[in-house]
């Protein structure tokens, strides 16, 4: 081939590669740009599609971005490269940028051999043999160059690992997400539908007046009402049935009601049927929406009116729940029990009723019986804080939640406000501060070892010494103040720590006193010579008065952890005497109520045991070996013995479970026995002149409680004698008697069950219960014909009866305006219809019963008169005691004088009472007055020995059913006279190096 043809031939192939390389390219990158819009458009579709416009919109925007893309391909992949590179020149050009071995010999090759170039052959150009020659050598050269070479294949590759991307992320999208591709293309492309099924819209109406009849769901209980000529709008409950009534103003062979729901849901057509001109159909109230009304006439052409009708959703609303507490936060212990009131309120009617608390997390609930179920609910209930496991500290969060009847949508959910509890008691609170002391005591031991050790020139080790002196005297003060508020420390305690106080801070002060007058060496401030001369005396002085505070300290920190002891003992007594009594009811009763208030109890004694062993564990060795017997600590064997109770009792062997409560309780009884003889060793050996006048006043109270009882026990032999021979007296017309008698008793019981329970408080329900037993028991005594015991009985419940009216009127008193005092006024009328027929069967007894003149033989009068003159006596000798012990109460331990005083008073009222009774011949109040004055007296004495030390309160009350009425938890406050001494106190100086100490201890004082 020719030279000049073989590099024309090459330029040719470079030129063709070079069309195809960016045709390719740029074909690409538009497949690239085609794919990113496939990607684009279903997404934004989902997102901005509501209207067909919009579809429309993004279809055009995509599809004019798809032409633009198409269009830049063509124009860069194939109208562009043909200009740029159409002649051999501009080829010739480009090759030489790429091969510089070639670049001018080519474009010279070229150029020369162009009719334009051969045309300046002669005129300063080289000769035709010379453009022969650079023509041959260049043929020569470029067929050793490979035109595919050339040509980079790199923006091909790019462009081609770009449309890959596209088309591996459309793929994942179409994987990941084929729904939300789907319906966006779908919002894309679909064809709408027509509205209304292809109907034509109406602008005029096509029915006439509207008539609606609404029926309302069966759980509202509304009649049914009707809305004659309306528009047609109306507004009703979920669940409600709408007949529909009207009239077609055009000829329809079809009738429809069309309802939209304005939530989006899919429209739903509804058959209407067609007497001539009258339309009748129903629609049932789901929620909002609107309706139209569709006719369709013999030719099949639908028509519907372009204006809706509304309907407006009636809400059932939830229940109004108001929960009424003691107070909006209490202190409680594990086993009170809290009186709530409440009132709910519903719209169409209440169901259910919960009190729901939370407590660390988990959650509890107690099922409310509802007293009166209906749109409106009111009552008390107690709840037994022994159904919640409660430790000491724990927070609870409670509240009450109601349901309504709703049976359409579900039962809507009401609840009251939020109240709460702490568990802490008295004895906690105690036990907190004895903790305290026992650190005091540490830190006061600590600082006496200290000074024994003491180097008296080592100024440093006296300045801390004296610095935890400080902190000493400032922690007494606060155990002082700590005290004070405790109902559960003897009051003699904060006496002796305050008095303590007082002696190691006037030592403290003069202490301080010299350190800041001593002189000190710039140099070395922490040894003065000679310095021990100076403080020798107060040191031997603080140093006694040390040892001295420490045995008092760990004698008190003994005494009252005794005392801690009887104390959860006397909480097991009554937990034992409640679990009897509640087994000797179901033993005769089998009520099967009382097994849960069996099993309360159990657990009680349960809790109180693992207390009582938990205290014992935490006492003093040398304590427990030199004061504390053996017997006195069975806790164990207690928990065994109880065990045994328990399976017997769950095993239904209620006899034999009696039984070994009975052992249990005497295991009990003499273990407190002996922790009663262990106090009162320890109060002896260490506080001995207190221990001493409690002792005398004790044994005065033990001789006057035995002549009472032997009182007591000679009246009741009188009463006897009289039972028998007016028994004998009315043995003739007895039967009549009776008969008339217990058709009395008969109707006082119809109207003692009347009295609502509901409206009762706590302890009128205990006193009705006593009346039902009295009225049993009078039943039974006339059955044998005992007038004499009848008529006491009789007396007693009428005096119940009495009580409770009297409470119920103080309750409505109190609270006029709460939401529950209606029952409560009930019950009032209830009890006071029940006065009149206990008073007339009490005056038919005493008719019945003969004179005690008429029966009592002479010598029974001596012996009646001469008792008369001994109950003066011991009524004389009651008061002296009373006496005795208001003067002594100072230095008697606890509150034992204070306790003496008030009890034997109250059974001096008593003896009073009885030496009436015994001057007007009387032998059944004789009888029941003595009887109640001993029981006072022996009260007296188990009460006596629980206030010498302290002995809380629901030790001995907690376990009765009235519920804890508490306020808000009490906030700590000193006592008047130690805020006056702080204040006193931060007027002064604190020597140096002591302010942040004085600070620090004044802010935790006054917080």
């Amino acid at each position: 081939m020719p030279p000049l043809e073989s590099i024309q031939a090459f330029l040719g192939k470079v030129r063709s590669h070079l069309y195809r390389s960016e045709g390719a390219r740029w074909a690409l990158w538009a497949l690239v740009a085609c794919g990113a819009l496939a990607l684009v458009l279903p997404v934004t579709a989902r997102v901005l599609v509501g209207a067909r416009t919009t579809a429309l919109a993004i279809l055009a925007i995509g599809g004019l971005a798809g032409a633009i893309a198409i269009a830049a391909a063509v124009t860069l992949g194939a109208i562009v490269p043909r200009k740029r590179w159409g002649s051999d020149v501009h080829v010739a050009k480009w090759v030489g940028g790429r091969r510089k071995e070639i670049a001018s010999d080519l474009l010279s090759a070229v150029e020369l051999t162009t009719k334009s170039g051969r045309g300046r052959i002669g005129r300063g150009v080289p000769s035709q043999d010379l453009i022969e020659a650079l023509v041959g050598e260049t043929a020569t050269r470029v067929r050793e160059v490979r035109t595919e070479a050339l040509v980079p294949r790199e923006p091909v590759r790019q462009a081609a690992w770009a449309l890959a991307a596209i088309v591996v992320v459309n793929g994942a999208m179409i994987a990941a997400a084929p729904a939300l591709v789907a319906d966006g293309w779908h919002r894309l492309l679909a064809k709408p539908a027509r509205p209304f099924d292809g109907a034509s819209l109406s602008a005029v109406p096509l029915v006439g007046d509207i008539e609606l009849r609404l029926t309302f769901p069966a759980y509202t209980a509304r009649p049914s009402a009707t809305l004659p000529s309306t528009s047609g709008d109306f507004r009703a409950l979920p669940g409600t049935t709408v007949a529909i009534t009207t009239t077609a103003l055009e000829p329809a062979a079809q009738a429809e009601i069309v309802v939209e729901p304005t939530n989006g849901a899919p429209a739903q057509t509804l058959p209407m049927t067609i007497d001539g001109t009258t339309l009748r159909g129903a629609i049932t109230v789901g929620g909002e929406a609107r309706y139209r009304f569709q006719l369709e006439d013999a030719l099949h052409k639908k028509v519907i009116e372009a204006t809706p009708h509304q309907i407006e959703l009636e809400q059932d609303q939830p229940p109004q729940v108001q929960l009424y507490a003691p107070a909006e936060e209490l202190d409680v212990t594990d086993m009170k029990r809290v009186e709530l009131a409440y009132v709910i309120e519903d719209d169409y009617g209440v169901t259910s009723a919960e009190l729901v608390w939370e407590a660390g997390g988990d959650t509890g609930k107690k099922t409310i019986t509802l007293s009166s179920p209906g749109t409106r609910a009111q009552g008390k209930l107690v709840w037994d804080l022994a159904e919640v496991p409660l430790p000491p500290g724990a927070t609870v969060a409670y509240h009450l939640e109601a349901k309504d009847n709703d049976l359409v949508r579900g039962p809507n959910l009401g609840r009251s406000r939020t109240y709460h509890l702490r568990v802490f008691s008295p004895r906690q609170r105690h036990e907190q501060t004895l903790a305290r002391q026992g650190e005091t005591a540490e830190k006061l031991v600590k600082n006496l070892g200290g000074r024994l050790t003491l180097d008296a020139d080592d100024l440093a080790v006296r300045d801390e010494l004296h610095k935890e002196s400080a902190e000493i005297v400032v922690e007494l003060g606060t155990l002082v103040a700590a005290y004070g508020d405790d109902q559960m420390a003897d009051k003699q305690l904060p006496k002796a720590l305050d008095a303590m106080r007082g002696r190691i801070d006037k030592l403290v002060v003069a202490e301080g006193k010299g350190l800041d007058k001593l002189p000190r060496h710039p140099n070395d401030p922490t040894k003065v010579r000679g310095a021990g001369l100076r403080f020798a005396g107060g040191d031997r002085a603080l140093v006694a008065e040390l040892e001295d505070d420490a045995i008092t300290l760990a004698d008190w920190l003994d005494r009252e952890q005794m005392e801690g002891l009887l104390d959860v003992a006397d909480e097991i007594a009554a937990h034992q005497k409640r679990l009897t009594e509640l087994m000797d009811q179901y033993a005769k009763t089998g009520d099967p109520k009382l097994k849960a208030e069996i099993d309360r109890e159990l657990r009680a004694l349960d809790q109180r045991l693992a207390e009582l062993a938990q205290k014992r564990a935490n006492m003093a060795e040398d304590v427990l070996d030199q004061f504390v017997h053996a017997d006195a600590l069975q806790d164990q064997r207690a928990d065994s013995c109880l065990a045994e109770v328990r399976r017997l009792f769950q095993a239904g062997q209620t006899a034999e479970a009696q039984a070994q409560l009975a052992k249990c309780n005497h295991r009990l009884d003499d273990a407190t026995q002996a922790m009663e003889q262990a106090l009162g060793q320890l109060r002896g050996d260490k506080f001995s002149e207190s221990e001493k006048k409690l002792d005398e006043l004790m044994n005065d109270l033990a001789d006057l409680a035995q002549d009472q009882r032997d009182i007591a026990a000679q009246s009741d032999k009188l009463f006897q004698r009289y039972a028998d021979r007016a028994d004998k007296l009315l043995s003739d017309h007895a039967k009549e008697a009776q008969k008339k008698l217990k058709s009395a008793v008969q109707k006082l019981q119809e109207r003692v069950d009347e009295i609502p329970e509901s409206g009762l408080t706590p302890f009128a329900k205990e006193e009705l219960d006593i009346v039902r037993h009295r009225l049993t028991d009078l039943d039974k005594m006339l059955d044998d014909g005992d007038i004499a015991e009848a008529l006491g009985m009789a007396k007693q419940a009428k005096q119940s009866l009495d009580t409770i009216a009297a409470e119920l009127e103080a309750a409505i008193d109190d609270d006029p305006k709460s939401p529950w005092v209606g029952q409560t006024e009930d019950a009032l009328d209830a009890t006071e219809r029940s006065l009149p027929p206990a008073k007339k069967l009490v005056d038919d007894l005493q008719a019945l019963a003969p004179s005690p003149d008429q029966i009592l033989s002479p010598d029974d009068r001596k012996d009646l008169d001469k008792l008369r003159r001994r109950q003066q006596a011991n009524k004389d000798r009651a008061q002296r005691l009373v006496d005795r012990s208001k003067a002594m109460t100072p230095d008697l331990p606890g509150t034992a004088g204070e306790e003496i005083a008030q009890k034997v008073d109250q059974a001096k009222q008593k003896m009073g009472v009885a030496e009436t009774r015994m001057g007007e011949r009387d032998p059944s109040g004789a009888r029941e007055e003595a009887r109640a004055a001993a029981d006072a007296l022996d009260k007296a004495r188990d009460r006596a020995k629980g206030a010498a030390r302290q002995q809380q309160s629901e030790g001995q009350t907690g376990l009765r059913d009235e519920p804890i009425r508490i306020p808000g938890a009490d906030e700590y406050r000193a006592p008047e006279k130690f805020r006056e001494d702080i204040l006193e106190a931060m007027k002064k100086r604190a020597p140096t190096g002591y302010d942040e100490l004085v600070k620090r201890y004044y802010q935790e004082l006054i917080r």
